[in-house]
C-alpha cells in the first residue's frame, strides 16, 4: 500500500467523520436553527444555531420539520451539502399580542416552585421530550405572565468504589420554550412568536431554573407553557448534534437505548394537574396527561389525583 493511497484514505476518513449538512431557507439561503430531524424510528435530533447537522448522524430516510417551514421527507443518499426548506408564510395571530399600559396600577400574584428532592419520582428527559403546564387567567381582564420556575433534581445513583452512591450530576442542556393556546384545558396551537431557546446548566441551576416571559398576556381561557429538551451543548453553548441513543448488543440483536439527559423533573400528585407530555419523535406525538406515561408513584392511589409538576410563577394583573 503506497503513501499516496494512505493519504487519500486518511483524508476521506476525516471528511466522513466531520461532514456537516446545513439546513437553509430556500428563498434567502439563510441557515435555520432548531430544525427537527425525525429518524422515523422513535428518535431524532435538531440542527444547531447555525443550521448544521452531522451527516453521519442521519439515517437513510428522515423527516425535516420546523414550525415556520413545510415538512420534507428526504433520503440521505440524495443529500449533498445542504437541505432547503420552503417557508409556510405564517400569519401571526394577534390574540396574545396585547401590551399592557405602563400607567395601569397592577397587583402581583406569585407562587414558589416545590421540589420533593426524590429522584425516584421524576421524569428522565431525553432529546425530543416536551412537557407543558397550564397557566390560568383566574378571571382577570388584564393579566400578564412574567416568569415561570421549574423545579429540578440534579442527583442520581452511580456505582463508585463498588458501592452505590447518590451523587450530583453535571449538565449543560439546550431547551426550547414554547407557548400554546388552550382549548378545553389542553394545549392547542403553538404560538411561534413566543418561542425561544435557553441554556440551563448545573453550575447555575441547582434546585430549579427560571424562564423570563416578558409579560405575555393571558387570555380568558388560559395558556400553556412548555419546555422541550434538545440536547447537550458544548463549552460555547453550541448544541452538540449526536446520536440520541446508544447501541447495546443483546443476545443476537442490537438494541437502541435512549441517552437520558439531566436534570430530572420531579413529579407530585395534585388535583387537576393539567400537565401534559409528549415525545416529538414518537410515532404519535400527541399530548397526553403525564399520568398516562406510567410515571406512577409506588404504593399510592391515583384515583382522585393526577401527576403534575409543581411549578412556580409570577403573574401581574389590574383587577
Amino acid at each position: 500500500m503506497n503513501i499516496k493511497f494512505l493519504f487519500v484514505l486518511l483524508v476521506n476518513m476525516v471528511y466522513s467523520q466531520s461532514k456537516q449538512i446545513v439546513i437553509c431557507d430556500s428563498e434567502h439561503n439563510s441557515p435555520i436553527a432548531n430544525v427537527s430531524i425525525d429518524f422515523m424510528n422513535g428518535y431524532g435530533v435538531y440542527s444547531n444555531e447555525d443550521g448544521f447537522v452531522d451527516y453521519n448522524v442521519l439515517p437513510d430516510r428522515f423527516i425535516v420539520s420546523h414550525l415556520s417551514y413545510k415538512d420534507s421527507i428526504l433520503n440521505k443518499s440524495e443529500i449533498k451539502d445542504s437541505i432547503l426548506l420552503k417557508s409556510k408564510n405564517l400569519i401571526l395571530k394577534e390574540v396574545f399580542l396585547t401590551k399592557r399600559e405602563s400607567s395601569l396600577k397592577l397587583k402581583q400574584k406569585s407562587k414558589i416552585a416545590k421540589n420533593h428532592g426524590d429522584f425516584t419520582k421524576t421524569i428522565f428527559p431525553s432529546v425530543g421530550l416536551e412537557f407543558c403546564f397550564f397557566i390560568d387567567n383566574d378571571g382577570h381582564n388584564n393579566s400578564f405572565l412574567k416568569l415561570v420556575t421549574i423545579p429540578i433534581i440534579n442527583k442520581s445513583f452511580e456505582f463508585k468504589d463498588g458501592k452505590q452512591k447518590l451523587v450530583p450530576k453535571h449538565f449543560k442542556d439546550l431547551i426550547a420554550i414554547n407557548v400554546y393556546s388552550s382549548k378545553d384545558y389542553k394545549p392547542y396551537e403553538c404560538l411561534p412568536e413566543f418561542s425561544f431557546t435557553k441554556v440551563i446548566d448545573s453550575d447555575h441551576n441547582d434546585t430549579d431554573f427560571t424562564i423570563e416571559l416578558n409579560e405575555i398576556s393571558i387570555p380568558s381561557e388560559g395558556l400553556f407553557v412548555s419546555v422541550k429538551f434538545m440536547g447537550n451543548v458544548d463549552d460555547e453553548d453550541r448544541l452538540i448534534v449526536e446520536l440520541p441513543y446508544k447501541k447495546n448488543q443483546y443476545k443476537d440483536e442490537i438494541r437502541k437505548i435512549s441517552k437520558n439527559l439531566m436534570p430530572l423533573i420531579p413529579l407530585i400528585e395534585m388535583d387537576n394537574a393539567r400537565c401534559f407530555l409528549r415525545y416529538e419523535f414518537s410515532e404519535s406525538n400527541n399530548w397526553l396527561p403525564i399520568s398516562e406515561y406510567n410515571f406512577k408513584i409506588k404504593n399510592q392511589s391515583l384515583d382522585q389525583k393526577s401527576l403534575g409538576i409543581d411549578i412556580g410563577y409570577k403573574i401581574i394583573y389590574n383587577n
